[in-house]
């Protein structure tokens, strides 16, 4: 019988852990009873599960008959849990001898059951001193896991998830003339792509290909006030959300295109794209290129890139930036910028 039943506190990765102690008594009678002929212990909880303990004195099967077994059952229906179980006989005065038995192992409605010793035979437990006032002890402890308990345990494989292709995949429709639905015509130079794809990455292109902006004859839409160098980095972003590579272009002509793609990214409302450009050329800053940058980021409300060029000529110009000739000339190309410009420095000396 089931003599005790200890069930410990709820951690976050165990839900339930028991030690069942099942007496067999009356030992020397139950001997010698057949192959798969068993004692079954009271049932018992462990974990919101039902249990029962099955003693087999004289094994499960023809080939393990005169050996001691132990099972296992999952006696609730319908039901599925992962365990960790341990189980070994009271009073094993050598342990190294007889380490006892764990495993993890899964029930459910195909498997069960799980047996145990099929190699231990009577004789050696009698011999062992594991008999006692005619009384065999048998202590399983089963804890009941959650599946992440396991994972970490190494006793479920983890399985390895690759890094998404997704882009990648995406990326190969560019250029793809067979799927392609509309034709853009940027000076002398044609682009095939996908409609549905431009639409669901600008709202831009969404309107104009599907919205009331509709172009009237989808067969070639003409893009005007854009070079085709830039609308093919353009196309490419959307197709692969990656810069387009530009390690062959000299330094000059790379930041040039940048700043061609930031305006087009604005045009098309391709905000992650715009942000890029700007980021690259927040790095980029010198005095010669510095009101062009100033006009940009003024123009296509790129705030960053704004606050990056006033904090640059700042640290840049000796001496009062306000009377300095670069000011001056700003302040007659650009007087709002010029003004912004006058309102930071005011409020610098406040704070300084």
């Amino acid at each position: 019988m089931v003599t005790s039943l200890t069930v410990s506190p709820v951690t976050p990765d165990i839900i339930y852990s028991a030690q069942v102690q099942f007496n067999v008594d009356n030992y020397n009678s139950r001997k010698n009873l057949g192959y798969a002929t068993f004692i079954r212990s009271p049932t018992f909880i462990v974990g919101g599960y039902e249990w029962t303990l099955h003693y087999f004195p004289d094994g499960i099967s023809e080939e393990t008959e005169g050996h001691v077994s132990v099972a296992l059952e999952l006696m609730s229906e319908n039901e599925c849990a992962w365990t960790l179980i341990g189980l070994t006989f009271a009073g094993e005065a050598d342990r190294s001898a007889w380490a006892g038995w764990k495993t993890a192992a899964q029930f459910d409605n195909v498997n069960r059951f799980l047996f145990h010793w099929p190699e231990v035979r009577s004789e050696n437990l009698e011999q062992r001193g594991l008999v006692r006032n005619d009384c065999l002890e048998i202590q399983c402890h089963i804890s009941v896991l959650r599946p992440n308990q396991l994972l970490k345990a190494g006793l479920l494989p983890e399985i390895e998830v690759p890094t998404s292709d997704l882009g990648a995949n995406i990326g190969k429709l560019l250029g793809d003339q067979v799927t392609a639905d509309v034709t853009f015509k940027v000076e002398k130079e044609t682009f095939r792509a996908h409609r549905i794809l431009l639409a669901a990455q600008s709202s831009v292109f969404d309107r104009q290909l599907f919205g009331q902006m509709k172009e009237k004859d989808m067969g070639c839409i003409e893009v005007h006030d854009m070079q085709p160098a830039v609308f093919r980095a353009l196309l490419h972003f959307i197709y692969t959300d990656s810069m387009l590579d530009m390690s062959g272009m000299d330094v000059h002509d790379q930041i040039e295109l940048i700043r061609h793609l930031l305006v087009a990214a604005d045009r098309y409302c391709v905000e992650r794209l715009k942000n890029i450009c700007e980021g690259i050329l927040c790095k980029c800053l010198d005095m010669e290129s510095l009101l062009i940058t100033f006009a940009l980021a003024d123009q296509h409300q790129c705030s960053k890139l704004l606050v990056a060029c006033m904090e640059f000529l700042k640290h840049s110009v000796k001496g009062d930036i306000i009377a300095s000739q670069w000011y001056k000339v700003l302040k007659d190309n650009h007087p709002d910028v010029a003004e912004e410009i006058c309102k930071a420095l005011k409020e610098s000396h406040k704070i300084n």
